[in-house]
């Protein structure tokens, strides 16, 4: 199933009431793994926002202020990222954990039947989880979900394991956060990110160390490891047991992983499945232009379109 393509702009965002700003909730413990929470108040029915690799639950800021308009909003710290635990071992970050964490902070927060949004790891961490717990998602976005075919013995996952080295040479400590400002706004894919959102990876996706230096949060060791199993976990053939309905976003965008084709293919494998186009954004659009993507998501948990 298709809908129209929606452009920014054609769909008015809610108007805005009085909310909380973000703030720690309580942390989960998910098969001996510490998670991170974080709130953003709101009244009405509860969101679960996941995010993607390398990232936090503090960049959905933006977003969740929307959403807080006719929810209450929360998101947590995928494990490895964030002030989640960050075990050192690759096996705790196979994509299956995800699924496991999604499901515990659920249940420990008592959140009952949820809606949800996913962005990239994110999305495919609300795959795996939907498939595994019929009914307890109401309604799903998913942002670009990292869901690609079964690979067949002896391909080729060059790709991913390229994502993985650069992760491994990323820089992780800076003298500043304006620093750290400069550098990411010099070139892609975070020069055209919204400045809010920019900040609020930087504030609450980095640490202060005892010698005033800041460091991410999230290490670039774990962050490879999380590449390295993208290609390689259950997701497309669980897209055809995710009983939510769903909404999945693609771009064609030359930055994102796949053509708008297969996009759309996996919206079609959703047995209740919408897709739209991102069209003039990438893969990084929940960042790119919050306002547009939380509008978004905002109308569809409200009325299934």
């Amino acid at each position: 199933m298709q809908i129209a393509f929606w452009r920014g702009g054609l769909y008015p965002r809610s108007p805005r009431i009085d909310r909380m700003p973000n703030a720690p909730g309580p942390t989960v413990a998910s098969s001996g793994i510490d998670i991170a929470t974080t709130t953003w108040g709101g009244q009405g029915p509860p969101v679960l926002l996941v995010h993607a690799t390398g990232f936090c639950a503090g960049i959905w800021g933006s977003i969740a202020e929307d959403l807080t308009a006719h929810h209450r909003v929360i998101a947590y710290d995928q494990r490895g990222h964030g002030d989640s635990a960050k075990p050192d071992d690759p096996g705790a970050y196979e994509w299956e954990r995800y699924a496991d964490d999604c499901l515990a902070v659920i249940e420990a927060l008592d959140l009952g039947t949820v809606s949800a949004a996913g962005h990239s790891s994110g999305a495919a961490t609300l795959v795996l989880a939907a498939t595994r717990a019929p009914g307890l998602f109401d309604r799903l976005v998913l942002v670009e979900p990292i869901i690609f075919p079964p690979v067949p013995p002896g391909t080729d996952t060059s790709s991913s394991n390229l994502l993985a080295e650069g992760a491994r040479r990323r820089r992780m400590v800076f003298d500043s956060r304006d620093e750290m400002r400069e550098r990411f706004t010099a070139k892609p894919p975070m020069a055209d990110w919204d400045p809010r959102v920019l900040d609020d990876y930087i504030v609450h996706g980095s640490s202060v160390r005892a010698d005033g230096k800041f460091e991410l949060k999230c290490p670039g060791k774990i962050e490879s490891w999380m590449y390295e199993g993208g290609a390689h976990h259950r997701g497309y053939e669980a897209l055809c047991e995710v009983d939510a309905e769903t909404l999945l976003l693609g771009s064609d965008s030359v930055d994102s992983p796949m053509p708008i084709e297969y996009w759309r293919h996996l919206s079609e494998r959703l047995p209740n499945g919408h897709f739209d186009a991102l069209e003039g954004l990438g893969h990084f659009a929940p960042m790119q232009d919050p306002d547009r993507l939380g509008g978004r998501i905002l109308r569809f948990f409200d009325s299934g379109t």
